[in-house]
């Protein structure tokens, strides 16, 4: 078998071995039991030699239907590709221990990815050598930086089917650690700070898709910043948390931050009337923030490619990421491709979203607007039936929840007397309006209406608007 440095050497051939290659088929062929010991790591396309990669591919499907994998069955089914490989079946010297199948199979995955790694190469000094000079050069490493990441997870691809038994340990093991978290008053996976939602879902868990919906003005941003700080700050879990905005400024960001934190109004804070007292308390503020592993990216137009990047420089940082926030999905750049409608494209960042939040192994919280159907029904809290845009978003999301406030569409509803109406007929409607108005003052509803492994239901808590918060009830002075 020829050394593998002589083939890589300076020779302009892309790295294969044409023995090992042969010499694996061979024998799967005299002992087709060898092939359930590559299948899990080795595909057809990993054969430098497309016809041997087609005979591989047909002697899988043969033995998956429980025939016979040899050079007369496998005539039949590639008769045009036989040739290439019938020469070394014939050669006794090529038939060793099966023992080696595995190490012929690493050979040949060791060829494939030098060759992908090439590949990939080629295509950065192609992309950087051509297009305009305006174009923007962090998209190519970008580019770049996904192909290979994309290279190294599709190699990762899990251990395929497992025994029961092989499982059980684990998962008893994750069981027992929930039940003591719950007993504990603990959650099990990412705290946001509001009690009531991080009991009923255990917290966010990791790998989750997580859609946060809202009509505006209902208050998504300032209950996803509410969140984050939250996460951030807490000590359950290691690690930082990423806030993606693709509509407002960092700037924006860290006022409405620190308006949350010091407990301070926010208009004060951007029309600069604050007195030196508040304004201390604005530094004080700061500096807890700055002890917290928040980060905010506020460049427009971001790809789910660009996010994945930039989590992973976030997680070596911080030691780790625990929340990735997106602020939000209807703003992603999706598939440019002509004739690409907006509905493919939502559907497409959601499905790449959900991707994101299981090859991180995070939860991803995605903020999404709701349609305009909301506003055109008597009752204004809103439904799954409401997701803008495409039906993928419920379908790809672990949990789905709403921010709805019933005082903003109250204050816009105050009674007016109608025509023919009594003075008391008017006046009883009028102070039931005041009654329904002062029962919600102050507060939130957060909807619940898919959770996969958590409560379906409503949690209410306090929202104070001038102090960009939400918190909870008793916590909301």
């Amino acid at each position: 078998m020829s050394n593998l440095d002589d083939i890589f050497g300076t020779a302009p051939v892309d790295p294969h071995h044409a023995e090992a290659e042969a010499a694996l088929l061979a024998s799967l062929m005299f002992n087709n039991d060898g092939f359930d010991d590559v299948s899990g790591v080795l595909r057809a396309e990993h054969f430098y030699d497309p016809s041997l990669g087609r005979i591989y591919e047909a002697m899988g499907g043969l033995i998956m239907r429980g025939h016979k994998a040899n050079p007369v069955t496998l005539k039949r089914v590639v008769p045009d590709d036989m040739d290439a490989v019938l020469g070394v079946f014939e050669d006794e010297s090529m038939f060793v221990s099966a023992m080696n199948n595995e190490e012929y199979a690493a050979i040949i995955v060791n060829c494939w990815l030098r060759r992908e790694y090439i590949r990939i190469g080629l295509e950065l000094v192609d992309n950087s050598r051509h297009g305009s000079v305006l174009d923007d050069a962090a998209v190519i490493h970008q580019m770049a930086e996904a192909a290979l990441f994309d290279l190294a997870t599709g190699l990762q691809g899990g251990g395929g089917a497992a025994p029961i038994h092989d499982l059980m340990e684990g998962n008893l093991a994750m069981i027992n650690e929930g039940i003591t978290a719950q007993r504990a008053g603990k959650v099990t996976g990412t705290p946001v700070g509001i009690t009531n939602l991080d009991r009923d879902l255990s917290g966010f868990q990791p790998g989750n898709l997580i859609i946060l919906a809202g009509r505006p003005s209902m208050g998504k941003t300032a209950l996803a910043l509410s969140m984050a700080l939250n996460a951030a700050q807490s000590d359950v879990q290691p690690g930082g948390v990423a806030f993606f905005s693709l509509e407002m400024s960092e700037g924006e960001l860290v006022e409405r931050l620190l308006s949350n934190a010091a407990n301070l109004d926010y208009t004060a804070i951007i029309k600069r009337v604050l007195s030196d007292g508040d304004y201390h308390r604005l530094c004080e503020a700061g500096e807890g923030l700055r002890k917290g592993r928040l980060y905010i990216d506020d460049r427009p137009s971001a790809t789910v490619a660009r996010m994945r990047t930039e989590c992973r420089k976030i997680a070596r940082r911080a030691g780790g990421l625990k929340l990735v926030i997106v602020d939000y999905l209807q703003l992603m750049s999706g598939a440019k491709e002509k004739g690409v409608s907006r509905y493919e494209q939502i559907t497409e960042i959601s499905m790449h979203l959900k991707r994101l939040a299981k090859e991180l192994r995070v939860p991803v919280i995605a903020l999404s607007q709701l349609s305009r159907a909301v506003e055109q029904r008597d009752d204004k809290r809103p439904q799954l039936s409401d997701l803008r845009e495409s039906g993928s978003i419920e379908q790809d999301a672990d949990v789905v929840m709403f921010v709805y406030r019933e005082q903003y569409y109250l204050e816009r509803s105050e009674p007016v007397q109608k025509a023919g109406e009594s003075a008391d007929k008017f006046s009883e409607r009028y102070m039931q309006w005041q009654d329904r108005l002062s029962a919600c003052q102050g507060t939130a509803d957060i909807i619940v209406a898919k959770a996969r492994r958590g409560k379906v239901g409503t949690v209410r808590c306090a929202f104070l608007g001038h102090r960009q918060r939400f918190a909870d009830l008793d916590k909301a002075a």
